[in-house]
């Protein structure tokens, strides 16, 4: 899949959201776009009462603790438990630079206070429970 969005189609019509004949909010199953549209509202009429220096540093707390430090620790855990995995890629001195860089994500992510790393855990709880009720939840076929 492309970060570009060109396989956004197709990715939303394997995830069951949309019927396979078009891609248009009529056909879309459930109220899953309303309940999103109302989701993403409410987070954004909440960070107007923050500043923007609050908001950057919450996002960037958020980036660090989900994409960097979440793929130091999947290299490290593919590495040890699927030792049969053809890895297309070597690290020079592994595990030294990859444990270097772990520790100043964490010191990053430590000097953005103690407020904004609460509510990156709190968004990064949310979104552990959205996971959880997207695949628990009972959904038309």
């Amino acid at each position: 899949m492309s970060s570009g969005g060109s396989d956004a189609p197709h990715l939303i019509r394997g995830l069951g959201l949309v019927q396979s004949t078009a891609l248009n909010v009529a056909n879309m199953v459930g109220i899953g776009p309303f309940i999103t549209l109302l989701s993403i509202g409410a987070l954004t009429a909440g960070c107007c009462f923050l500043s923007l220096e609050q908001v950057i540093t919450a996002a960037v707390t958020v980036r660090i603790i989900i994409q960097f430090v979440g793929q130091i620790v999947a290299l490290h855990v593919l590495r040890t438990s699927r030792p049969d995995v053809a890895l297309p890629f070597r690290m020079w001195a592994y595990p030294l630079p990859s444990l270097i860089a772990l520790v100043g994500w964490l010191f990053l992510t430590g000097t953005s206070g103690l407020w904004m790393l609460a509510g990156a855990l709190g968004v990064i709880a949310s979104g552990c429970l959205a996971f959880v009720l997207w695949n628990v939840w009972p959904r038309p076929h």
